[in-house]
């Protein structure tokens, strides 16, 4: 599960694969990172946290409203179960969470476009802190000290097997931690090492220096030495040594929204095509084109949109770049159909062509002579031909 990436475009693809057969159908299952809703409302939200209780106890997971489910049919969310989730206040939903169970749920929220569908998705990060356990009861749903944990599509009390693993991960988690710090001590030595507790906020060790957070400045009170006289029911902190300031340390604390995206599609890679659109992520629609039945997708263009070339792509792809990755695969996709090389058809001028405009005709022999200058086969030149003006074998002459 993609932690850093819950929502992007491979994951929303595999999450919304859509029928051959019956194009308001997904053939996607629920299993034990999937769940679907067909609606969202307030009145099941005791079903909706325990559901993401048992994907932080798993490797973490979706829930996505708006999806029937048997048959899987893409409902989509309309009138109030949409107003619903638009209206959702993350803060109140961070409350339910933490009313209900304790360590923390980690979690993202985003509203999906797809075809003129609406749609919720939920994400539940995998928790470093197993076993999630609920602290308090709500009705069936949710029992004080249950642990829930996801089985292959459903959501039920976590099982004897599942349970014992948890504990021997958190056991080992926790002999790792140790190692770590006794590493550290060893690291900067026993007489300079210190122990700040988080909870009570005490510093244990022989000396040395901490820092306090910029929010707290403005109320402390510095006074001069001799001239102390202390107030009852006030207590004081005695810094001994000199306070000098380091700047500042920046602090964001983020308000969760409900982020907005819409799903690419072959409608949407061919018209900012068409209409020369600077799309934001044109990795996102390269890696789509990937995703698509049809080779016949400009994905030069997009790639010319990201600013690669094949030298770059060879870089990016010893490091492990997944626009270069995808960009490449996108190459060796259409090499395969027409015949050439990967790097023949980066090293076309075709390529260059390509990416920045249209032909402005769409016979045959119009086509050819923009590529004159093209060393390879007359075949290779048809196939990038057909691509470029997306229209299919039977439209081009022979």
């Amino acid at each position: 599960m993609d932690n850093h990436r819950p929502f992007s475009q491979e994951k929303l693809n595999e999450i919304f694969k859509i029928s051959p057969l019956k194009p308001d159908r997904v053939i996607s299952r629920e299993c034990s990172w999937l769940e679907f809703k067909e609606s969202f409302g307030w009145a099941s939200i005791a079903k909706y946290l325990r559901s993401c209780a048992a994907f932080a106890n798993a490797k973490g997971g979706y829930i996505v409203f708006g999806i029937a489910n048997q048959p899987h049919t893409l409902k989509g969310l309309k009138g109030k179960n949409l107003e619903h989730f638009e209206t959702l206040d993350p803060e109140q939903m961070s409350k339910h969470f933490n009313d209900h169970f304790a360590p923390e749920i980690e979690w993202d929220i985003q509203q999906y476009e797809l075809n003129g569908n609406i749609y919720g998705l939920i994400y539940i990060h995998e928790s470093n802190n197993k076993p999630v356990v609920c602290c308090k009861d709500s009705g069936k749903e949710l029992k004080e000290g249950d642990i829930y944990y996801r089985y292959r599509g459903r959501t039920e009390r976590v099982k004897y097997p599942e349970l014992r693993s948890i504990l021997d991960s958190k056991r080992e988690q926790e002999q790792q931690l140790w190692m770590h710090h006794l590493a550290n001590i060893a690291r900067i030595g026993v007489q300079d090492a210190g122990v700040f507790d988080l909870q009570t906020g005490q510093i244990t060790g022989s000396g040395g220096s901490f820092l306090i957070d910029e929010s707290l400045l403005s109320q402390l009170s510095f006074i001069k030495e001799g001239e102390f006289s202390e107030v009852k029911g006030k207590p004081a902190l005695k810094l001994i040594g000199s306070v000098s300031p380091i700047g500042s340390i920046p602090i964001g604390v983020g308000k969760k929204q409900i982020v907005k995206t819409k799903g690419i599609r072959v409608a949407d890679i061919v018209g900012s095509f068409l209409k020369h659109d600077q799309v934001p992520e044109p990795h996102e629609f390269i890696k789509q084109i990937c995703f698509e039945n049809t080779a016949f997708l400009p994905c030069y263009y997009y790639m010319h949109c990201a600013g690669l070339d094949y030298r770059a792509y060879q870089k990016s792809i010893n490091s492990k770049d997944d626009s270069a990755c995808w960009g490449f695969f996108c190459c060796q996709k259409e090499a395969s159909i027409c015949g050439a090389t990967a790097q023949q058809i980066f090293e076309s001028s075709a390529f260059q062509w390509r990416s920045r405009v249209l032909p402005t005709g769409n016979t045959w022999a119009h086509s050819a002579r923009s590529f004159e200058k093209l060393r390879v086969s007359k075949r290779i030149i048809k196939r990038l031909v057909q691509q470029a003006l997306f229209i299919g074998p039977r439209c081009i002459g022979r």
